[in-house]
């Protein structure tokens, strides 16, 4: 009998073969795991941020309710006033300002750190604090380090030879196929960050600019205020879908990133809420990250290509009736 050719197996080739089972194994575990894990961490963020929300609304319904204000304010001029600005009283901090959604690091003091800058601030603003994030666009020829709010970046020119003023709006997005099997993010309008509830009884007519908040209006005078953020994923990208198909027959289309038309970007200089230009695209470069752009809608590089993240507004709001003392009011707003 012819001996065997085949030689036994080394220990060194046998502890080969199994370092590649690991690897394999890994790879596997590894995909799945890490799917979970970014799932929980955005999922963590959402609700950080609904939650954060939703105390910020609270607090300043609250405080709204309580400052003696004229009975026949409207919301417009409640926002305006020194008792809420914290213009009134040094020692009283006020209650919101929306100057302090956007902060210029450059501006600040030596030494000055941010608990320090916003240890003064309103009440609001310091409760919204926790949302805010660091941008470094390019403004006027020079790039700022700044520290705001998340949504599309704005500058307000004043005309009586101080500073310009930057503030944010939250931009509302609706996702069009472009027919390549992909889509495109397309501005449809405009959220501030804070803003007032309006609930119309059945058969009232509210007049124009009527507002809950002037004891006038059919509501009697409520502070109802919602207070709007974006949460855009840092982990999965955005599908659109056409609500028209069966679900069965949906096909996922990927959002790409596009600053062009029929892309998102209304162009720059547009005025947002009456006040405020939209900056330059150009401002931002080809910065990438979950609210990077001139937007702030995000951009991605996956699947091939640059796509814009997952993307939900979230709100929380709160509704306190005003403590007014003072004679009856009539009319109308």
């Amino acid at each position: 009998m012819r001996p065997s050719s085949r030689r036994p197996m080394r220990s060194n080739e046998s502890n080969r073969s199994r370092r590649g089972g690991v690897l394999i194994e890994f790879a596997i575990v590894a995909l799945v795991f890490y799917v979970l894990f970014a799932a929980v961490t955005d999922m963590g963020r959402a609700t950080f941020m609904a939650s954060t929300a939703n105390d910020a609304a609270r607090l300043m319904a609250r405080e709204l309710a309580r400052t003696p204000l004229p009975a026949n304010y409207n919301f417009r001029e409640a926002l305006g006033d020194p008792r809420v600005t914290g213009a009134a009283d040094p020692a009283n901090p006020g209650i919101y300002d929306a100057r302090y959604l956007v902060v210029d690091l450059d501006t600040l003091e030596d030494g000055q750190s941010l608990d320090d800058f916003f240890s003064d601030k309103p009440l609001v603003n310091r409760a919204l604090r926790p949302l805010m994030i660091f941008d470094s666009p390019v403004i006027d020829g020079s790039q700022k380090r700044l520290y705001r709010y998340p949504g599309a970046l704005l500058k307000k020119t004043n005309t009586d030879g101080s500073s310009d003023q930057y503030l944010v709006a939250i931009p509302i997005v609706d996702n069009v196929e472009t027919g390549a099997g992909s889509a495109v993010s397309q501005v449809t309008g405009w959220l501030p960050v804070v803003q007032e509830v309006r609930a119309i009884p059945p058969g009232m007519f509210v007049p124009a600019g009527g507002s809950p908040f002037d004891v006038r209006s059919p509501d009697g005078g409520v502070a109802a205020i919602r207070i709007n953020v974006p949460f855009q994923s840092s982990t999965t990208s955005s599908y659109a879908v056409d609500p028209a198909e069966p679900l069965a027959e949906q096909e996922l289309l990927s959002v790409v990133y596009a600053d062009a038309p029929p892309g998102p970007v209304p162009p720059a200089g547009t005025v947002v809420f009456g006040e405020a230009e939209l900056m330059d695209a150009g401002a931002f470069g080809n910065e990438s990250g979950a609210y990077a752009g001139q937007l702030g809608l995000g951009k991605f590089y996956a699947l091939g290509g640059e796509v814009r993240p997952f993307r939900r507004i979230l709100s929380g709001q709160a509704v306190f009736r005003r403590e007014v003392f003072g004679r009856q009011l009539t009319g109308t707003p």
